[in-house]
């Protein structure tokens, strides 16, 4: 096994990682001091928020070789490199891997058919999914808070020690961050204008979790609690009715394995 963070061309990696976080600090630096951006123009914050997300992506990749595979990742990729049919085969029968759905199984072992399976190119996706959710909870920050809350929403998910390292991991773990971050959006969405559109998108993301995750039913349970009984929202009612029937007939197959 090679020496973590010692492998051919690892310092000129390097010196192009730290050459282009150099350049997107100095970016973010203007936005933030250039008199001529509104302080509380939305799109500053956008571009802002992108360029710290950005950087983030720099970081995780130039420095992917410090951190060697997990004992998880192995066995994650190990069943995902089986074909679909025996993924999803074993788990009807009872004889695969529960501790979670194949969901997200599934997506990795599509991902390792188009990338080949290396040991950054496994990991890619988590770092994507990972940023991707944190700019979706930012968004829900804004929601909840204002304007001011975007950016250090970012922040806060940018900046997060264990961020840098679970982000990373091949798996389940930034897919499900994910599909928590986009349920969470389109439940603050439903509650704007509650109507079919939006239903239907909060009914599809959680579907995705629940199919991915069993601890999505936890999330969608809350958020049903919220509806009903913190803010007694008009449509609560059809909010719980429409959520639980679609995912407790979508899970008919799953109950009797369980």
């Amino acid at each position: 096994e090679q020496p973590r963070g010692h492998h051919p061309g690892a310092h000129g990696g390097c010196g192009g990682a730290v050459s282009a976080i150099a350049i997107v600090a100095r970016a973010a630096h203007w936005m933030l001091k250039n008199p001529l951006m509104d302080t509380g123009s939305r799109f500053r914050a956008r571009v802002v928020g992108a360029l710290l997300l950005f950087l983030a992506f720099i970081a995780f990749v130039s420095t992917d070789s410090w951190f060697s595979i997990l004992e998880d990742e192995t066995t994650i990729v190990a069943l995902a490199r089986q074909p679909p049919l025996v993924t999803v085969g074993q788990f009807w029968s009872g004889d695969g891997q529960h501790m979670h759905p194949p969901l997200s199984d599934l997506f990795l072992h599509v991902w390792i058919d188009i990338s080949g399976g290396s040991k950054l190119a496994l990991r890619i996706p988590s770092m994507l999914l990972f940023l991707a959710a944190i700019f979706v909870l930012a968004l829900s920050a804004e929601k909840i808070g204002g304007p001011g809350s975007f950016l250090p929403g970012i922040a806060i998910g940018t900046f997060w020690p264990f961020g840098f390292h679970f982000g990373r991991i091949a798996g389940w773990y930034a897919w499900s961050f994910f599909l928590v971050a986009m349920l969470t959006l389109s439940y603050l969405q439903f509650l704007e204008k509650p109507d079919r559109r939006r239903m239907g998108l909060f009914v599809t993301w959680a579907l995705l979790l629940v199919f991915s995750n069993y601890f999505g039913w936890a999330i969608v349970v809350c958020l049903a609690a919220d509806i009903a009984l913190i803010r007694r929202h008009p449509a609560a009612k059809r909010f719980i009715v429409v959520t639980f029937v679609t995912l407790g007939l979508a899970y008919l197959p799953l109950w009797a394995i369980l």
